[in-house]
């Protein structure tokens, strides 16, 4: 453009573009007069290039403003853009999943939570109705009644095949079985009498009152003599 300007000595009536040296706006300047303003696309050595031109009011003269540009930069543009949008695209679909996914456990974790409440609303319920029927028992604190609902209850209860109530005789030396009841077979017995001296380390475990929890009785040396015996 400097030599161009050179050319004309600064006039702007004599200034005209080399076709040789400016081709793509030689070109666009051409479609203009032609078609006059707009925009529209020209081919130059096998490139597009898109052109805009528009009236510039600046004063009293008038002006052309004549803009070029390659058409590959409006295409990388939008290649890029499509790239930035797939990329938006798959971030979201991944938190959706991630999303769909922690909704999903929570479901399972609210089923199983709803499944434990039910579980546990029908085992307070079986109690109730098996301490109503205790409670309902008419001879239950009768001392010569041998009370078989209260071993029935508690083997329904703890699912044992067989329950049993004992008591230590006056001598503090016999124990004593009220009653027996097997689960399996429907049946109750009881009368039968065990010795202090037999089962030492049985005794000397429930002596203090707690409760035994014991794995396999017939494993356990608290409890192998006694399970011989009665079991």
């Amino acid at each position: 453009m400097k030599e161009t300007l050179a050319r004309a000595n600064g006039d702007p009536l004599k200034m005209v573009l080399d076709p040789s040296q400016f081709p793509v706006m030689s070109k666009a300047f051409d479609q203009y007069r032609v078609h006059g303003y707009g925009a529209r696309t020209v081919r130059v050595k096998n490139r597009n290039y898109v052109t805009i031109t528009a009236n510039l009011p600046v004063g009293t003269d008038s002006w052309v403003l004549l803009l070029v540009a390659p058409e590959d930069d409006f295409s990388r543009f939008a290649m890029a853009d499509g790239r930035q949008n797939l990329l938006f695209s798959i971030l979201v679909v991944l938190m959706a999943s991630g999303l769909g996914f922690l909704l999903f456990l929570q479901a399972r974790r609210g089923e199983r939570m709803h499944r434990q409440i039910e579980q546990a609303h029908a085992v307070a319920n079986y109690e109730s109705h098996a301490l109503q029927s205790v409670a309902a028992y008419p001879e239950l604190f009768n001392p010569e009644d041998n009370a078989l609902i209260l071993t029935e209850a508690l083997a329904d209860q703890s699912l044992a095949r067989r329950a049993a109530i004992w008591r230590i005789l006056h001598d503090g030396h016999t124990l004593m079985c009220i009653d027996s009841y097997d689960r399996q077979q429907d049946v109750h017995s009881g009368g039968f009498e065990m010795a202090t001296t037999d089962l030492k380390s049985f005794f000397d475990s429930v002596s203090h009152g707690d409760a035994l929890v014991i794995a396999s009785a017939a494993d356990d040396d608290r409890t192998s003599a006694f399970y011989r015996v009665y079991m």
